[in-house]
């Protein structure tokens, strides 16, 4: 008696595909995060004398990208406290009641977001990359 093992004629799934299309998921995501972030609200009148005029220092603290390792994709988005010391009481998780009211988003509206965009990106990723039946 001989046993043959039953083999698919062809791969069950592309696994390159797959991973590009897993940090291409990624990278879209965090990039739209980043984009979220630096969306400024509408600046409010000023109550007072005060002629404060926005730099978009805040927006261009803002940067994204993807890691990949050996076995991880990891997004990150974050602002760097060099370029806006203040963004932490602005958008961060400290943020003050003012620019919540204000309309300004923060990190808990970032990771928000992004777990509402990613899980259908990842999900076109992994159908991409599975073979069509003919």
């Amino acid at each position: 008696m001989r046993l043959d093992p039953i083999l698919p004629k062809r791969p069950l799934f592309d696994y390159d595909k797959m991973v590009s299309g897993f940090v291409r998921a990624m990278s879209d995501t965090v990039k739209a995060g980043q984009a979220q972030m630096q969306n400024y609200p509408p600046q409010m009148p000023s109550i007072s004398t005060s002629r404060y005029v926005r730099t978009g220092t805040l927006r261009r603290s803002w940067s994204s990208g993807v890691e990949q390792g050996a076995n991880r994709i990891v997004g990150i988005t974050g602002s760097n406290a060099n370029i806006a010391s203040y963004n932490r009481p602005v958008q961060g998780k400290e943020q003050l009641p003012l620019f919540n009211f204000i309309g300004w988003p923060d990190v808990i509206d970032l990771k928000k977001e992004v777990e509402r965009q990613l899980p259908p990106r990842l999900r076109e990723a992994v159908k991409s990359a599975v073979p069509r039946a003919t």
